[in-house]
């Protein structure tokens, strides 16, 4: 018998983005690194906010260079290359999808190793799972 068993907390609605701090309180982690598009590193923008939340809750969030619609694996192995680098323990994906895709692709590769072409071939696969992460997808669709 297989078993999945995925749990899923699910914040949304007007000002969400403010609860980051207490839901990422939940994880036991303390170093995120922020991994967002263009859009949302803007003045003013949801990374900013968020890594003003986390830093003023005591966290030490540290911000991605933004991820290119339609990243490639090159993209994807900087974040995990940063991820390494500066400790990391968990991920905030902010936006649709290239930025999820890279930051869930990145969260594997910082516990299992390899390069994104790796696991796009299936030279590797995410036997031991991957860091904590939380998504705030900012597209309907």
């Amino acid at each position: 018998m297989d078993t999945l068993w995925v749990p899923t907390k699910i914040v949304f609605g007007s000002g969400a983005s403010a609860r980051v701090g207490d839901v990422y309180s939940g994880l036991g982690c303390t170093r995120p690194l922020i991994v967002c598009g263009n859009s949302a590193l803007g003045a003013g923008g949801t990374a900013g906010r968020i890594g003003e939340f986390l830093s003023n809750a005591g966290y030490e969030p540290e911000t991605a260079p933004p991820v290119p619609p339609e990243p490639y694996s090159d993209d994807v192995d900087a974040i995990a290359s940063l991820v390494a680098s500066k400790q990391i323990d968990s991920l905030i994906a902010i936006g649709g999808g290239s930025p999820m895709d890279a930051a869930k692709l990145t969260a594997v590769i910082a516990v299992n190793g390899g390069t994104a072409t790796d696991y796009e071939t299936g030279a590797k696969t995410c036997d031991g799972g991957s860091l904590p992460m939380i998504t705030l997808p900012t597209t309907a669709g």
